[in-house]
C-alpha cells in the first residue's frame, strides 16, 4: 500500500515551462533500462509543437548498472537530469511531485498484471499521466484519457509526445482516475476486502465440512 504521505501529494502545479517526464526506481533491466535511451532519443528528436520536454531519471550512483546507463544517457546533455538511486523518502516525494508524467517501460514478463508496481500506484494516486508497456500492471491502470500504452520504444515515445501535445486533457483524465482510485487504494478499503475474503473462506470451509 502507498503510505499516507504519498496519498497527501497533489499533482504538480504546472507553469508554462517544460514538461518533466519521470522514470523513478532503480536502474534495473526489468524496468526498461535497455530501451530507455531509445525512447528519450526518439522524443527529443521529434519536432513537436507542444511544450519543451525534459527527463528526470533515478539513475545517478556508482553501481555498475547505474554507470552503464549514465554512459548511454550522456549524449542527451541537459535534457536529462539524473536523480540519485538512493534517496530519502522526502527526496523521493519531491522528485515525484516535480514530474508531470511518469514513464514505466517495464518488461512485461517481469511485471505482468498480477505483479504490482509501487511507482505505478504512486503515479495513479498523485494524478500523473502514465506511459506504460502493454501487458503490465501499470497498463491496467491507464484509461484512454489518462495515459498511453505502448509495445516498444517507438510506441512509448509516441505516447509521450501525444500526452505532451494534449497535456491539459490528459492531466484532467489522470486527475479523474486519481479521485476514483483513492476510494480503492487505501488501508480501510483493503482491510475491509481482506476481512470479507477471510469471511468468505471460512463460510466455504464450513460448507465443505457439512457436505
Amino acid at each position: 500500500l502507498p503510505d499516507d504521505e504519498t496519498l497527501r501529494l497533489l499533482p504538480c502545479d504546472r507553469t508554462c515551462g517544460a514538461l518533466t517526464i519521470g522514470w523513478l526506481g532503480g536502474p534495473r533491466r526489468e524496468k526498461g533500462t535497455d530501451i530507455l535511451p531509445e525512447i528519450i532519443g526518439s522524443v527529443l528528436a521529434a519536432k513537436s509543437d507542444g511544450p519543451p520536454l525534459k527527463f528526470l531519471l533515478q539513475c545517478a550512483g556508482n553501481s555498475r548498472k547505474a554507470k552503464k546507463l549514465q554512459a548511454r544517457l550522456a549524449k542527451f546533455g541537459g535534457a536529462v537530469e539524473m536523480l540519485n538511486v538512493v534517496v530519502s523518502r522526502d527526496e523521493y516525494h519531491a522528485a515525484l511531485k516535480r514530474c508531470d508524467m511518469l514513464l514505466l517501460p517495464y518488461d512485461a514478463s517481469a511485471y505482468p498484471p498480477e505483479r504490482g508496481s509501487g511507482t505505478a500506484l504512486e503515479a495513479l494516486l498523485t494524478g500523473k499521466p502514465m506511459i506504460a508497456m502493454a501487458e503490465t500492471f501499470a497498463a491496467t491502470l491507464i484509461k484512454t484519457d489518462s495515459g498511453a500504452v505502448g509495445r516498444d520504444a517507438s510506441t512509448l515515445a509516441a505516447g509521450i509526445l501525444t500526452i505532451a501535445k494534449n497535456y491539459d486533457s490528459y492531466a484532467r483524465g489522470a486527475e479523474r482516475e486519481r479521485e476514483r482510485a483513492r476510494t480503492s487504494y487505501n488501508r480501510e478499503h483493503c482491510y475491509r476486502a481482506l476481512i470479507g475474503l477471510t469471511r468468505s473462506q471460512l463460510l466455504a470451509t464450513d460448507e465443505q465440512a457439512t457436505t
